[in-house]
């Protein structure tokens, strides 16, 4: 049963360019089913310096899972629409906002709500049980890919088009949306890129993606590949 309602939280946080957070939430109101979706703009006190809410007329939930910036400014929030709260059909939804909380556009599509996103300097990709779903950077859908529910977790930009995460491991997608493996058997958590430093001009801005995983002891271990730099860690 999906009670979104019952409770109030926060799902989401980013640091803002110009200093403070994005911050996205879920509201409950009122102990029911019906709740809606919350963007802030809090500084570094955690006061509030805007707000916007998402809900849909005649829905009973819109919810945000997932908080992105495009590279002009755009905050993005993806999340789950319902007319019928715990009872479906769901939605997933992405919403467009500028940085003062104006809408500039708002989609829903016909598949299972978006569990994350990530966005690079042309697409949008939403991740779902199972399913990715690419868009523009306006969210007009492009085309969509199954993919196994055991790699919808999470997902990050990198440099050849996306990497999916989940309890089997790590999938790079290309923007076409074919895949292929980079870690299985592995819970990956989250991925996040450390920068070398540049021993000359050429070198400038190499990147090193770097997948975190969950083994199955105790163990941490860290290991440098040429493409992913992994951490083990129960």
């Amino acid at each position: 049963m999906y009670q979104p309602s019952l409770y109030s939280s926060y799902s989401a946080v980013l640091p803002a360019p110009d200093s403070g957070w994005y911050v996205t939430g879920n509201v409950g109101v009122d102990n029911s089913f019906y709740s809606y979706g919350l963007l802030r703009k809090l500084d570094n006190n955690g006061s509030v310096l805007m707000e916007a809410q998402v809900q849909i007329p005649g829905y009973e939930t819109a919810g945000i899972n997932a908080l992105a910036t495009t590279g002009t400014g755009t905050l993005l929030v993806a999340g789950v629409a319902s007319a019928g709260c715990d009872y479906g059909p769901f939605e997933a939804l992405l919403y467009a906002f500028t940085d003062a909380g104006m809408p500039l556009w708002q989609h829903r599509y016909a598949v299972e709500p978006a569990q994350d996103m990530a966005v690079n300097d042309s697409l949008i990709v939403l991740v779902g049980y199972p399913y990715l779903l690419f868009t523009d950077l306006n969210g007009d859908s492009l085309h969509q890919t199954s993919v196994d529910n055991g790699y919808t977790n999470r997902a990050k930009a990198n440099s050849a088009g996306f990497v999916c995460l989940g309890y089997q491991g790590a999938l790079q997608v290309l923007p076409n949306g074919t895949s292929s493996n980079l870690l299985e058997g592995v819970i990956a958590i989250d991925l996040v890129e450390f920068e070398r430093r540049p021993t000359d001009i050429a070198d400038r801005g190499f990147v090193t993606p770097a997948v975190i995983r969950l083994g199955t002891d105790r163990d941490r271990c860290v290991q440098i590949f040429p493409v992913v730099l992994r951490m083990v860690e129960s």
